[in-house]
């Protein structure tokens, strides 16, 4: 065998050939994906293997179940339709998105790996899949029915649960915290494409759609944050100390050429911080007369809202002996006047720097103040905001007024665990009621407000009191004696002993 192996690579004419019987030279036109799941379905008949759903874009099997769920169906078109609930929002697949991307396998920098087309495909891909074939705990397509309530409601926020991402697809859940801005903005254009896909016209209404992440699981303290989490996704606990009112800001900006009058743009301004410099976004020349005088087409630049809050650490986690800390938020679009001060919030939201030139003219070197760019907001005083009096309750609360023992009940109803001091019970119910406002005759007005200053050794109860009524109201904030002046109660004097 091995003095005639030179003989198996000479030229043979006879076998050197394919057999014409067998050769199909014969062009077949691209098939569909609603054609190659029928092939390969016969072909797995035909063989006797199970048929296993394949992902969209990948060549392995579903491990984790089929994609169509028990009451989809699929369309001529190889869409997969929801039979039951809303607008029928399909899972479809794109023909130009290519083979898949494995989103792990990456190198280098995270924000330049998802600065590649291909990532881009396979993020949308993998967040269209999320939000089509999600099941909550009702086994119940969760976010195509909220996506069904936002396009009812002409609304632009879909609220995304951070522990439904980050279980069913980890990388995406890891990447929002590490580069939101990147992530959470193939996440907008994704999800307005899918609305618009089933509700046709649907971007004339809302032109465009943020995604909303909530339940994050870390909670930072405001005097925590530090370099690491710059440009990161944070969250924090304050309560809002002032706002400003709500102004116009650049989203799209045009330019008018003041010698020919041309209008060049529109060019789309990029706020990665508190303030930029439009100069960036000025064309260099006019492309008809080649002049440089510009001024900004105010009909036709397309602004967003924006307004500005300051929050403040809460007197009650304020550390003894420590002034309270206070960061800057800013909210755009729809979050903007959804708040007031004195509410205590959680904000979730980028953690931003940007230069500032007044602190740099007093310290002589760069320093960079920080601004938290707000996606989420969750009241947490706020109880009652959900709920609504129907007719039974306004019928309870009137039958409830016309009880002749209904003072007594709401005394004895206040810090049920101590025992006794109906006076002082007495006064707390009176400063949560209010009393009437009064007007003089010389126009002079006394507000309704009362005051209850509450006295007595030490270990009587004052502060259960206090806390007791801190929880009962909506807005009420428990301040303490160091960080007093953080909500306005500034003595006229201290004495201290």
């Amino acid at each position: 065998m091995m003095d005639n192996m030179a003989a198996d690579y000479g030229a043979n004419p006879e076998l050197d050939q394919y057999e014409a019987g067998t050769l199909d030279d014969q062009y077949y036109a691209s098939m569909t994906a609603a054609e190659r799941r029928k092939a390969e379905a016969a072909m797995a008949s035909r063989d006797g293997v199970p048929n296993e759903p394949r992902m969209p874009g990948s060549a392995l099997p579903n491990r984790r179940g089929p994609l169509l769920a028990p009451d989809e169906d699929e369309d001529d078109d190889g869409m997969r339709v929801r039979k039951a609930g809303g607008a029928s929002f399909k899972y479809y697949e794109d023909a130009d998105e290519g083979a898949a991307v494995n989103l792990e396998d990456f190198e280098g920098p995270l924000r330049e790996w998802l600065m590649q087309p291909k990532v881009k495909l396979e993020v949308r891909r993998r967040f269209r899949e999320f939000l089509c074939n999600f099941k909550g705990l009702d086994n119940k397509a969760k976010y195509t029915d909220r996506m069904d309530k936002m396009c009812n409601a002409n609304s632009c926020t879909l609220e995304v649960s951070y522990a439904d991402l980050s279980n069913e697809h980890p990388v995406l859940g890891l990447w929002v915290a590490d580069a939101p801005r990147e992530t959470l903005a193939l996440f907008d254009a994704e999800v307005l494409r899918v609305v618009c896909h089933f509700y046709k016209g649907y971007d004339k209404i809302v032109p465009y759609i943020f995604v909303r992440i909530s339940g994050l699981p870390i909670l930072d303290q405001l005097r925590d944050l530090r370099q690491s989490h710059l440009n990161g996704f944070v969250q924090v606990k304050g309560t809002v100390t002032r706002r400003t009112s709500v102004f116009p800001q650049l989203d799209l900006v045009k330019w008018d050429c003041l010698s020919c009058g041309y209008v060049a743009g529109p060019f789309a301004v990029q706020w990665s911080s508190a303030k930029v410099n439009l100069q960036q976004y000025k064309p260099n020349q006019c492309p008809q007369c080649q002049k440089k005088v510009f001024r900004i087409n105010s009909a036709e630049t397309v602004y967003k809202n924006y307004q500005k809050i300051t929050l403040c650490e809460s007197p009650g986690t304020v550390p003894a002996g420590r002034i309270p800390r206070s960061r800057s938020v800013i909210l755009q679009n729809d979050l903007c006047d959804s708040v007031r001060p004195g509410e205590q919030i959680s904000i979730t939201g980028i953690y931003t720097n940007h230069f500032e030139a007044g602190l740099n003219v007093k310290s002589s070197f760069p320093v960079f103040s920080t601004v938290i760019e707000a996606n989420y907001i969750a009241k947490d005083n706020d109880y009652f905001s959900h709920c609504n009096l129907n007719e039974t309750d306004i019928e309870e609360i009137q039958k409830l007024s016309r009880d002749p023992n209904f003072e007594e009940r709401i005394i004895t109803s206040i810090a049920p665990s101590i025992y006794g001091h109906h006076y002082i019970k007495r006064a707390i119910a009176f400063a949560l009621f209010g009393g009437h406002a009064k007007t003089g005759k010389n126009k002079h007005k006394i507000r309704g407000d009362i005051n209850v200053l509450i006295m007595g050794d030490p270990g009587v109860g004052k502060s259960q009191f206090l806390k007791y009524t801190e929880k009962l109201a909506a807005r009420a904030v428990y301040a303490t004696g160091k960080g007093a002046s953080a909500v306005g109660l500034r003595p006229r004097s201290a004495r201290t002993r």
